[in-house]
């Protein structure tokens, strides 16, 4: 009862189906008081009927009519009335889909009526239920909290894997994102207004010239804040969907015409720099109307329809979203996996979440013969049962930066060359035997520069003076481990495209030239030596050679130190929770933050990065992935084909 009371002191969101007026929302609160206490009290708790799955049965809700005005009491139009039927989808019923956020199990419930017995809907179902209501017709929907026995384990497997089917079929896909708050409405009136004009390019040079552009901006960049973005199950239900239709309180849009308001936004922004003008420091609103929102979704439906994607690339794209079950990680984007790219998983929600993760890896490794889902380990951060070698799905990785990416793969690495893994698994398929090539072991690590989070260029500024330390004892050219330094400290992230007119070596400078500005902003008292400032006196003397040697071009320091300092940038975003490390046979790189003294530095085949392991009695555990100069595009491979590096086999636990 205590969660069925909590939801009257929830004024956010049940205030913005009220109107303005205080009085009417004090009524509403106490007549949904009443109508929830009524239905408890009255009504039988609801009961799922079993479903024939042999007939591809579902089960849809339709929602009753309800009369909002006139002659009626406030206390009824408060309750929501249901049916809930079953259907064949080899039929091809016609209904709608709801996509929306569930909440968490401890918010607010509110009861509704299936076919005359209670159920509990929790908040934000209650509040789209409440808004889909239509006041002459029914609406027949499918909502997976409703349609799906979410007690019945084995229901439930059989209905999730069912869904990208129920997504596909449905007319509409609905998106609810909750409640109109804060500029919502003004967001919806803009996109409107835009889409309403959209062949007017005129009409919308001037619109983008009002005075409210900036607010309306952000309006629309505050929609796709919202919690509803981060939900992994939304990959599935929209990439699929014939047509979405996106609501927020009374308002809403079409998928297809937010689509075209963000295209319009970009090629605005791109004639006109719209964004420099009207939101210059807003660099997350600029972001998410570039790439967020609906044309994030576009570029799902692309992949879906293009790319031949496996379960574990799908996951890659969709690691750093949220699911309240852990399992639905991999769950939620199983349908989309691609059945020739590798054998999926079984849905089975009886298992553990550390089986589920278990058994994803070992079944992505037997299949692909390839150990490129090692490198989104993280053992030494898991709460799981899990082997070292089976990455943790359930992490919050936010903030953290894998060597291994989907969307840039021309900066990924082949530290073993195009080597297949060979691998065999105990009984139990909890070890894992592979073969590999030792590299050598960590000696010593840069100090630690305790930073806590990815852009933190104060500790950064001292990060970098600690780690050159470390690499300044070497052995060898000092050019040489100059530009090595710099390569480890941006993880090899450097190609010719990013280098632009500069010679590797004069980049190389300036951006160690980046950290010493840095660090002379930071500690101005502190001497850095002349060997390092000479870096940054050069970012600026070719600066000005260039400028001199250019056409009615004006040198200017502040925008020179700018694009530096944003390499630095990277770099910190890149390595605040790595450690750099030199090695035996003068490896150096950047590794796990658990990293130890003694750990061993190793490439094992079909791996695509070089790896850290810990010998533990007479197995191995998997520490991370690393970058190690020189050793990230097969040269140790080439090294162990001059038998310079022997092959040997890890036992990994």
């Amino acid at each position: 009862m205590e969660r069925i009371m909590r939801p009257f002191g929830n004024f956010r969101s049940l205030g913005k189906l009220a109107t303005k007026s205080w009085v009417k929302f004090i009524r509403m609160c106490n007549a949904l008081h009443a109508a929830c206490l009524r239905i408890l009290v009255q009504n039988e708790p609801f009961k799922h009927r079993g479903l024939n799955h042999n007939a591809n049965e579902i089960r849809l809700l339709r929602i009753l009519p309800q009369v909002r005005n006139g002659p009626i009491s406030a206390l009824r139009t408060m309750v929501i009335h249901c049916e809930v039927f079953t259907a064949s989808l080899d039929d091809h019923p016609s209904y709608d889909a709801l996509s929306y956020t569930w909440g968490l199990p401890t918010c607010p419930h509110f009861p509704i009526l299936l076919n005359g017995r209670k159920f509990l809907a929790r908040e934000n179902l209650w509040l789209a239920l409440y808004q889909m209501q239509n006041t002459t017709d029914p609406v027949v929907i499918w909502i997976d909290a409703v349609c799906i026995d979410q007690e019945n384990i084995s229901e439930r497997d059989h209905q999730v894997r069912k869904m990208k089917a129920i997504y596909e079929q449905a007319n509409n896909v609905m998106v609810w994102l909750g409640p109109g708050w804060g500029q919502s409405k003004q967001a919806f009136q803009f996109a409107h207004e835009i889409y309403d004009h959209r062949r007017d390019r005129d009409w919308i040079a001037q619109r983008f010239l009002l005075p409210d552009i900036s607010k309306s901006l952000k309006a629309l960049g505050n929609l796709f804040r919202r919690d509803y973005w981060n939900r992994i199950w939304i990959v599935q239900e929209l990439t699929v969907a014939r047509n979405i239709i996106i609501t927020c309180g009374n308002d809403s849009i079409a998928g297809d015409c937010l689509l075209r308001v963000q295209d319009l936004i970009v090629e605005e922004d791109n004639k006109n720099n719209l964004f420099g003008s009207s939101i210059p420091d807003d660099q997350f609103t600029k972001s998410v109307l570039k790439i967020g929102g609906q044309s994030e979704v576009q570029a799902w439906r692309d992949d879906f329809l293009i790319k031949d994607l496996s379960l574990f690339h799908w996951a890659l794209y969709h690691f750093r979203r949220q699911s309240t079950d852990p399992k639905d990680k991999l769950y939620g984007l199983l349908g989309l996996a691609s059945p020739s790219a590798n054998p999926s998983i079984e849905i089975d929600y009886a298992l553990s979440t550390a089986e589920v993760y278990t058994r994803f890896a070992r079944k992505e490794i037997q299949a692909s013969k390839e150990l490129h889902i090692l490198t989104q380990v993280r053992p030494h951060l898991t709460k799981l049962d899990i082997p070292s070698w089976a990455p943790d799905w359930s992490l919050d990785n936010l903030n953290h930066f894998f060597l291994l990416s989907i969307l840039e793969t021309n900066f990924n690495f082949t530290a073993s060359s195009e080597t297949k893994a060979e691998i065999t698994f105990s009984t139990d398929g909890r070890t894992m035997i592979s073969r590999g090539v030792i590299l050598g072991s960590i000696e010593a690590f840069g100090a630690p520069a305790a930073i806590n989070e990815d852009l933190d260029l104060k500790i950064a500024a001292d990060m970098f003076y600690k780690y050159w330390q470390l690499m300044s004892t070497l052995p060898g050219d000092h050019v040489l481990k100059q530009e090595s330094f710099v390569r480890t400290i941006l993880c090899g992230k450097v190609m010719e495209d990013r280098i632009g007119k500069d010679t590797p070596s004069d980049f190389y400078r300036k951006v160690l030239g980046g950290f010493v500005e840095l660090f002379m902003e930071v500690y101005p008292a502190r001497d850095i030596g002349a060997s390092l400032t000479g870096h940054s006196d050069f970012i600026h003397a070719q600066g000005q050679h260039d400028a001199q040697t250019a056409a009615n071009v004006s040198y200017n320091a502040t925008a020179e130190s700018v694009v530096w300092r944003s390499w630095v940038q990277f770099s910190v975003a890149a390595t605040w929770d790595r450690r750099f490390f030199v090695g035996s046979k003068g490896i150096v790189g950047m590794a796990p933050e658990s990293a130890l003294e003694g750990d061993v530095v190793c490439i094992l085949l079909g791996c695509p990065h070089t790896m850290i392991l810990r010998k533990v009695h007479e197995h191995y555990i998997v520490v991370g992935e690393a970058y190690v100069d020189g050793y990230m595009y097969g040269e140790g491979i080439e090294m162990l084909k001059r038998r310079e590096l022997e092959l040997q086999s890890f036992e990994l636990h």
